[in-house]
């Protein structure tokens, strides 16, 4: 499970609004207030769920920790967990925006640019994290 602290909520909400409004524009839906407010709340309300109920970083730290490099090891546990909640949020979504029909051909359309850019996003809020974390030690 998540450790829930205040940090945790601004990045799953920084990668909520990240997450849909990449995958409005990969799917060519128009970004209006009206589908952008309640396709980011899906997204973090999503997350969250995922997070309650998978022990996703415990497994991406199992399977991670044969690498050697500590750097490395970060960086590939950053990516496994990144890559289980954008699978299962995207795929969430997907569900949503088609009812269900035809969901893989959709969600594979916009899959790996979501993946790809939530890494990157992913690497962005973990590096301020890290920053705001050595702020507050000294």
């Amino acid at each position: 499970m998540t450790r829930w602290n205040t940090s945790t909520l601004v990045i799953d909400l920084v990668l909520a609004c990240i997450i849909n409004t990449t995958a409005m524009l990969v799917s060519a839906a128009p970004l209006s207030v009206l589908s952008w407010v309640p396709g980011t709340a899906s997204a973090f309300c999503i997350n969250v769920l995922l997070q309650l109920v998978l022990p996703v970083p415990a497994f991406a730290a199992r399977i991670t920790a044969p690498l050697k490099s500590a750097v490395v090891q970060h960086l590939a546990e950053l990516f496994v967990v990144n890559a289980c909640y954008v699978s299962c949020i995207s795929l969430s979504m997907a569900y949503l925006a088609t009812g269900g029909v035809n969901i893989f051909d959709f969600w594979w359309q916009s899959y790996i640019t979501l993946l790809l850019v939530g890494y990157v996003a992913t690497l962005g809020c973990d590096a301020a994290a890290q920053r705001l974390a050595h702020k507050h030690e000294e």
